[in-house]
């Protein structure tokens, strides 16, 4: 057993890209241990996140919680690891704001509680940038893993106007070189209702994204159901995609959230690759606590 610290049964595996390792291989043991669950997408979900709390040693109340309220309700929460250097090399990157009612009252807690971060929102309705600008720099252009032009499906102010349009898209690394300075973001949130898609299969190992050197260290990514990609035009199926993303890309999933009224779901995903995520975010000793049995 070339993991384990000592010739016991169980013991602490000692490397950190060893532990990595094994939990990849071990959720991908529960996950086809229940392949009936493929076909179906709520039970897939439940039993994806019950072999994440099994397998990923990430306890819940080390996540630190951004909620977006409205109308005094939380209208969504998001989940991340805390950022535990304080420098200014910090970066929150919102791939689509979504306009002042479905977006900005989450950007105040994160201006308030990362203060030390540097916050940056993709947006290309202007009409959706809300009050974003008093709280971090607006990018206003469509994103995508590459540069391109597609007739997108544009909402103004959240859903109160729905037309399309054809897009100009731009690369994301070429984004971030030109607005951030840097290819590597420490969170970030992706929801472009549906499109976020292209940018999930962007991060990849074979991704355009990936492959472009872009490290987001936290995705918050907004899950929605696949009818919802598919009238996009999107080829989707989230139970492949999830799968594909713990066996073909740097990331984990973390942590899954119940499902929403809309059949949503956020999805935590973290940078596990050897990278500068690493200590910000004190993955070592995170990780450090895996066990093999």
């Amino acid at each position: 057993m070339p993991y384990m610290s000592s010739n016991a049964t169980c013991g602490k595996i000692e490397k950190y890209e060893d532990a990595i390792k094994y939990i990849r291989k071990k959720l991908i043991e529960c996950v086809y241990s229940d392949i009936a669950s493929h076909k179906e997408d709520k039970r897939f979900m439940r039993h994806l996140a019950t072999c994440i709390t099994k397998y990923v040693p990430v306890d819940l109340q080390e996540f630190h919680i951004f909620d977006r309220i409205q109308d005094r309700r939380v209208h969504e929460r998001k989940w991340f690891l805390p950022y535990m250097s304080r420098n200014d090399d910090c970066k929150w990157l919102t791939v689509g704001i979504g306009g002042k009612v479905y977006g900005i009252e989450g950007q105040q807690q994160v201006n308030s509680d990362l203060s030390f971060c540097k916050l940056y929102g993709i947006e290309a309705i202007n009409s959706s940038h809300g009050d974003y600008a008093k709280y971090g720099t607006v990018i206003p252009h469509a994103v995508g893993p590459e540069d391109g032009v597609h007739l997108l499906e544009i909402y103004d102010e959240g859903r109160i106007n729905i037309r399309t349009e054809v897009m100009q898209i731009r690369a994301m690394h070429k984004l971030l070189d030109e607005y951030v300075g840097s290819r590597i973001i420490h969170f970030a949130t992706f929801d472009i209702e549906g499109y976020e898609k292209k940018l999930i299969d962007g991060i990849m190992y074979q991704g355009n994204i990936t492959k472009n050197n872009v490290i987001f260290c936290q995705i918050d990514w907004e899950l929605h159901k696949d009818s919802m990609y598919e009238k996009l035009g999107l080829k989707a199926d989230r139970v492949k995609t999830l799968i594909s993303l713990i066996k073909n890309s740097p990331y984990l999933p973390i942590l899954i959230s119940p499902q929403s009224l809309y059949n949503q779901h956020q999805v935590i995903l973290l940078y596990v690759e050897d990278s500068p995520c690493k200590t910000p975010f004190m993955l070592e000793e995170i990780f450090n606590r895996t066990t093999l049995c």
